[in-house]
C-alpha cells in the first residue's frame, strides 16, 4: 500500500500528507478508458513502424510524419484532463480511418501487413464508423484486445460467463 501511495505522490496525483478518498468504481472506469486508448496509439506505432519498413520515404504520404509524431515519438500525458483524453482518442479513430483509406489502393503486403490488421482487430471494437467519421464507443466490452503486443491478453468482467451462473444459482 505505501509503495503505491508514494508512486501516486511521486507523479503528483496526490499531495502529500494529504486525506484522499477513493471510489474504485471510477478508477476503475478511467483505468479501462485510458487502457483502451493507450491501446489503439500503440497499435498505431506498430503499424506506422510496420509500414514505414516497407515503403521508401518518397512513397509516404502527406500525413505520414504528421503520424509518427503523435504515436510514435510521443507518450500519453497521464494528467491530462478528461476532455483531452476524450479528444485524443477521436483524433486516434480519425487517423486510423484516414490509414485505412490511405491503404486501399496499396500493394497487399502492406494493406494486409501483420500490424495493419491487429489495428483493424483494435479498431473495429472501439470505434463506431458514422458518414465516415469515427467515434469512440461507450462502453467496452470484455473480450476485445486490450494490449497490441500480447493480443490474446483479454479484458474480462467480474460476473460473467460461467462464474455469473454459479452465482446466480445459489
Amino acid at each position: 500500500m505505501r509503495a503505491v501511495l508514494a508512486a501516486l505522490q511521486k507523479e503528483g496525483l496526490i499531495a502529500k500528507r494529504s486525506k484522499q478518498r477513493l471510489d474504485s468504481t471510477q478508477v476503475l472506469s478511467a483505468v479501462s478508458d485510458l487502457s483502451a486508448l493507450e491501446c489503439v496509439r500503440a497499435t498505431l506505432r506498430l503499424a506506422l513502424e510496420e509500414l514505414g519498413r516497407g515503403l521508401a520515404k518518397s512513397e509516404r504520404s502527406d500525413f505520414w510524419e504528421l503520424f509518427r509524431e503523435r504515436y510514435v515519438e510521443s507518450q500519453l500525458d497521464y494528467k491530462s484532463g478528461v476532455e483531452v483524453l476524450k479528444n485524443q482518442d477521436g483524433q486516434a479513430g480519425e487517423d486510423c480511418l484516414r490509414l485505412f483509406e490511405w491503404l486501399e489502393p496499396m500493394a497487399a503486403e502492406l494493406r494486409y501487413g501483420q500490424q495493419v490488421e491487429l489495428l483493424r482487430e483494435v479498431f473495429a471494437p472501439q470505434y463506431l464508423v458514422k458518414v465516415g467519421q469515427a467515434e469512440a464507443v461507450k462502453e467496452h466490452a470484455p473480450g476485445v484486445i486490450r494490449n497490441s503486443p500480447d493480443p490474446d491478453a483479454q479484458w474480462s468482467a467480474k460476473g460473467q460467463g460461467k462464474r455469473e451462473e454459479k452465482l446466480d444459482g445459489r
